[in-house]
């Protein structure tokens, strides 16, 4: 009979799976013997962490690369809803994302992917407080909304539809 506490218990019990969902290698029978999900402690910290921060993607999901460019492209349809002329990088590095044009006036703008909390403030993890930022919030028909300094501008703007 085995000692208590030397097995783990999971509601439903059940047979463990034969491979990681971390990493997708094999979880090494000892480990399966436990009911383990993971191979490693290393993939179950790792999955704990994306538990917590919530960034765990479910395996339909819109991939990061492709996410990003659907944001640009939101955001170029706004500011040319607005009345700007939109100008997309080439590089993949730079220090923007787009530039605005307007009457003269350049605004240079980055284009960020974030959501709504609870209290309907709009969060992006990395934001920085550098310069004119565009969040898409996606859950909410491409809802964008301008942060930093050219921002009255933007929503000054007529003909807009979005925005914060």
């Amino acid at each position: 009979m085995p000692r208590e506490g030397a097995f783990s218990v999971r509601s439903g019990g059940g047979v463990a799976p034969a491979s990681c969902d971390v990493c997708g290698g094999a979880i090494p029978p000892r480990r399966r013997r436990r009911r383990a999900l993971r191979c490693s402690h290393s993939c179950s910290r790792a999955a704990e962490r994306r538990r917590l921060s919530g960034l765990w993607r479910a395996p339909d999901a819109v991939p990061p690369e492709r996410r990003a460019a659907l944001s640009e492209l939101a955001v170029v349809g706004d500011l040319l809803r607005r009345g700007w002329a939109v100008y997309r990088s080439v590089g993949a590095a730079g220090p923007c994302t787009l530039v605005a044009e307007k009457a003269g006036e350049f605004v240079k703008v980055r284009v960020r992917t974030g959501c709504l909390t609870r209290d309907g403030k709009v969060r992006c993890p990395g934001l920085r407080g550098e310069g004119t930022v565009a969040v898409v919030v996606p859950k909410y028909a491409d809802r964008v909304v301008y942060t930093g300094p050219a921002t009255l501008a933007i929503r000054a703007s007529p003909n807009s539809s979005h925005g914060a």
